[in-house]
């Protein structure tokens, strides 16, 4: 119950908050474990509104071309699992994919994309 009150609430404070970093920070965990019973049929609430919320903030703050300095001082940086870089292997560009959130699937993900150090995709 408590889980469903943060949950309801959530969109509305990253709607108002000033700071998406904090509001990414503070997203509740997308769980499997907590989430989904041994039948494997799943509670989305949480996923739901974790994504909602990602792709309103990002709707809100994010522009294409921005440095990934700056999308790191707005959203911050996910952790080292969340990250991953190679090069474009048709002209050699560097490329980095942030990963905010997974479903629990495991088939779709919130990812911002970065070539050559600029934001070219986020979704």
């Amino acid at each position: 119950m408590v889980i469903e009150i943060l949950v309801r609430i959530s969109p509305t404070i990253a709607l108002g908050e000033d700071n998406p970093k904090s509001v990414i920070a503070n997203l509740p965990k997308i769980d499997v474990s907590k989430q989904c019973d041994e039948k494997g049929e799943c509670e989305r609430t949480i996923e739901e509104k974790v994504f909602d919320t990602l792709k309103k903030l990002s709707d809100r703050y994010l522009q294409r071309g921005m440095p990934k300095s700056e999308v790191e001082k707005l959203f911050g940086r996910p952790t080292e699992a969340g990250v991953d870089s190679w090069k474009d292997v048709r002209f050699g560009n560097p490329v980095a994919a942030w990963l905010y959130a997974v479903s629990l699937s495991g088939t779709t993900g919130f990812y911002i994309i970065f070539v050559n150090d600029r934001m070219d995709y986020f979704g």
